[in-house]
């Protein structure tokens, strides 16, 4: 595949300029004789930018997966539909920006304690109370330092860095 170096070699300027000729760099002063030679090098290489090649090739890039812990169980969640509708939301942002999501209610917070390395960050949404008794969790996600979100509670003052 040609490469930015090959095509301003061909055209006869420098890589910078045949940057931003074929970025489209409006600030960039170039007679239209120069430009058209650069646009015809690269046309000649086969030459692709980033965008370009980007899209035309499969990335493996692998999405960022953020756990969310309710702490609060299946039941409550239908008696209340305040915590159903905070979940659903949280969950419908994260996934338009792209992000896996893995839930974990209160009864299987322990296997998401379990699969916690596999996150990027962690959202808390429920009750303070059962935060302060979940010991093993807050352990885990102080030994961890990954971005924590809560909900409906603030932490104790540096008990977490938290945002």
């Amino acid at each position: 595949m040609a490469t930015l170096k090959d095509v301003a070699k061909r055209a006869g300027v420098s890589p910078a300029a045949a940057s931003r000729v074929l970025n489209q760099d409006r600030h960039f002063s170039v007679s239209d004789d120069t430009r058209m030679k650069i646009q015809e090098a690269a046309k000649a290489l086969g030459y692709k930018g980033r965008v370009e090649h980007y899209q035309d090739t499969t990335l493996c890039i692998p999405k960022a997966k953020i756990g969310i812990f309710l702490l609060y169980n299946e039941i409550l969640e239908i008696e209340d539909s305040y915590y159903q509708i905070v979940r659903l939301n949280i969950k419908s942002e994260l996934e338009k920006n792209g992000l896996q999501i893995k839930e974990f209610f209160l009864g299987t917070i322990e296997k998401g304690i379990r699969q916690f390395h596999e996150f990027q960050g962690v959202i808390l949404v429920g009750h303070p109370g059962i935060w302060f008794r979940a010991s093993e969790l807050r352990v885990m996600m102080k030994e961890a330092g990954i971005p924590i979100v809560c909900s409906d509670f603030e932490l104790e003052e540096g008990e977490l860095n938290a945002d």
